[in-house]
């Protein structure tokens, strides 16, 4: 449509930019990585392209104090092997990546998840992004080597604080980021507090409202706690203090009351959400551009992370000029396209030649020229002396 004619379709700083012929030239023939470059590594066309987001995250952005991991979905219903299918999330197939953000949504390292790996044994492998062959090696489950692989671009661990849901947090994960000083808080599963002496959920639901109940590890210095809220919630931190409650309000029978609740509770819930709203960000505007090969959606989410981190940073770096997300795309693709010299396109024709009066071209191997004379044709072929 942006190169139709009506007024009502046409986009002339499209049209005047690129023809749609080359448009899908391009789009054709846009490869990330030589076939000779082939490997075991399931996403080996585009990793060039993660490689190179990642660096230019981590050069420009400024890592914030606290930082969320999560996993994103990257909508795909081809047939891939790395395609998945999660239930309950708001996309259901497609590619899952694992994404470690601020917790206002600046993403810092993404890396998609190709599931178990085969060790070749080429030294390529344990260079890749997502090492998942670690974690059989280590002995380490897939929520330990994704964690420790995220967090690896961070630095200096003691100025950070990390929160994480339920799917990695995990006692023997919390003891080992505490002996590579980084402070986590994160949601736990009851079968991963190595047998906490805690209320069970059954007993600790039927109490009261914002009842709670907490241990502490003095040994590797993990506290954990659990509280009744709508549902119980376990929780466990390797940082802050568990007997530290505020006051919040919640519907209940007879009206609103004031119910007591963990100040570790309190900053999971102000800081968790950090994957979530770069998932939001990257859903409003997305691109509905399609492609046929089977790495093309992840790289219009490459395309579309670049476009929403560098929207994150003039809001980081000049709040009083910020635009909002959708004024900010638009100055980019006007931008852009403005770049491009216009192309004249007034007046097309059909696209048929001019003949030359000079030159008559046969259905031979010869190319006649007009003698001075008139009187005969001479091949204008090198090493042709042949009059017609």
């Amino acid at each position: 449509m942006y190169w139709e004619n009506a007024p009502d379709t046409g986009t002339t700083l499209v049209s005047q930019a690129m023809s749609r012929k080359r448009y899908f030239d391009i789009k054709k023939y846009l490869h990330f990585n030589a076939n000779t470059a082939i490997d075991s590594d399931r996403y080996y066309k585009v990793r060039p392209i993660y490689i190179l987001l990642n660096e230019a995250l981590q050069q420009f952005g400024v890592l914030a104090e606290h930082l969320s991991i999560d996993e994103r979905m990257v909508r795909y219903f081809g047939r891939h092997e790395c395609k998945m299918y999660m239930k309950g999330k708001p996309v259901k197939f497609g590619y899952k990546l694992w994404i470690l953000t601020s917790f206002d949504g600046y993403p810092f390292y993404i890396i998609p998840y190709q599931g178990a790996q085969k060790d070749n044994g080429s030294e390529n492998s344990s260079e890749r992004l997502d090492k998942d062959m670690k974690s059989k090696k280590e002995k380490k489950t897939l929520s330990q080597t994704v964690v420790e692989n995220l967090l690896s671009v961070v630095e200096t661990p003691a100025k950070h604080k990390i929160y994480m849901d339920n799917f990695f947090t995990s006692y023997d994960l919390f003891v080992s980021l505490r002996d590579k000083r980084f402070f986590a808080t994160g949601t736990v599963r009851e079968n991963r507090i190595a047998k906490c002496p805690l209320k069970s959920s059954k007993i600790l639901g039927k109490m009261d409202r914002g009842t709670s109940d907490r241990k502490f590890d003095t040994k590797n210095e993990i506290a954990a706690v659990r509280w009744n809220d709508n549902r119980v919630v376990s929780l466990i931190t390797n940082f802050e203090d568990t007997r530290c409650f505020t006051k919040v309000e919640r519907r209940m029978k007879g009206g609103k009351q004031k119910v007591d609740v963990p100040s570790c509770v309190v900053s999971y819930n102000k800081y968790k959400n950090g994957v979530d709203l770069f998932d939001n960000h990257m859903e409003t505007y997305f691109s509905s551009i399609q492609g046929k090969q089977w790495y093309w959606p992840l790289f219009v989410n490459a395309f579309e992370t670049s476009l929403v981190a560098a929207w994150k940073l003039t809001k980081f770096f000049a709040p009083e000029q910020a635009l909002d997300l959708h004024k900010f795309r638009r100055h980019i693709t006007i931008a852009y396209l403005g770049l491009c010299v216009p192309r004249n396109i007034e007046g097309r024709g059909l696209g048929i030649q001019q003949k030359n009066t000079d030159y008559l071209k046969l259905q031979s191997e010869h190319i006649l020229v007009k003698n001075p004379n008139g009187k005969q044709r001479r091949c204008q072929l090198k090493n042709c002396t042949k009059n017609h």
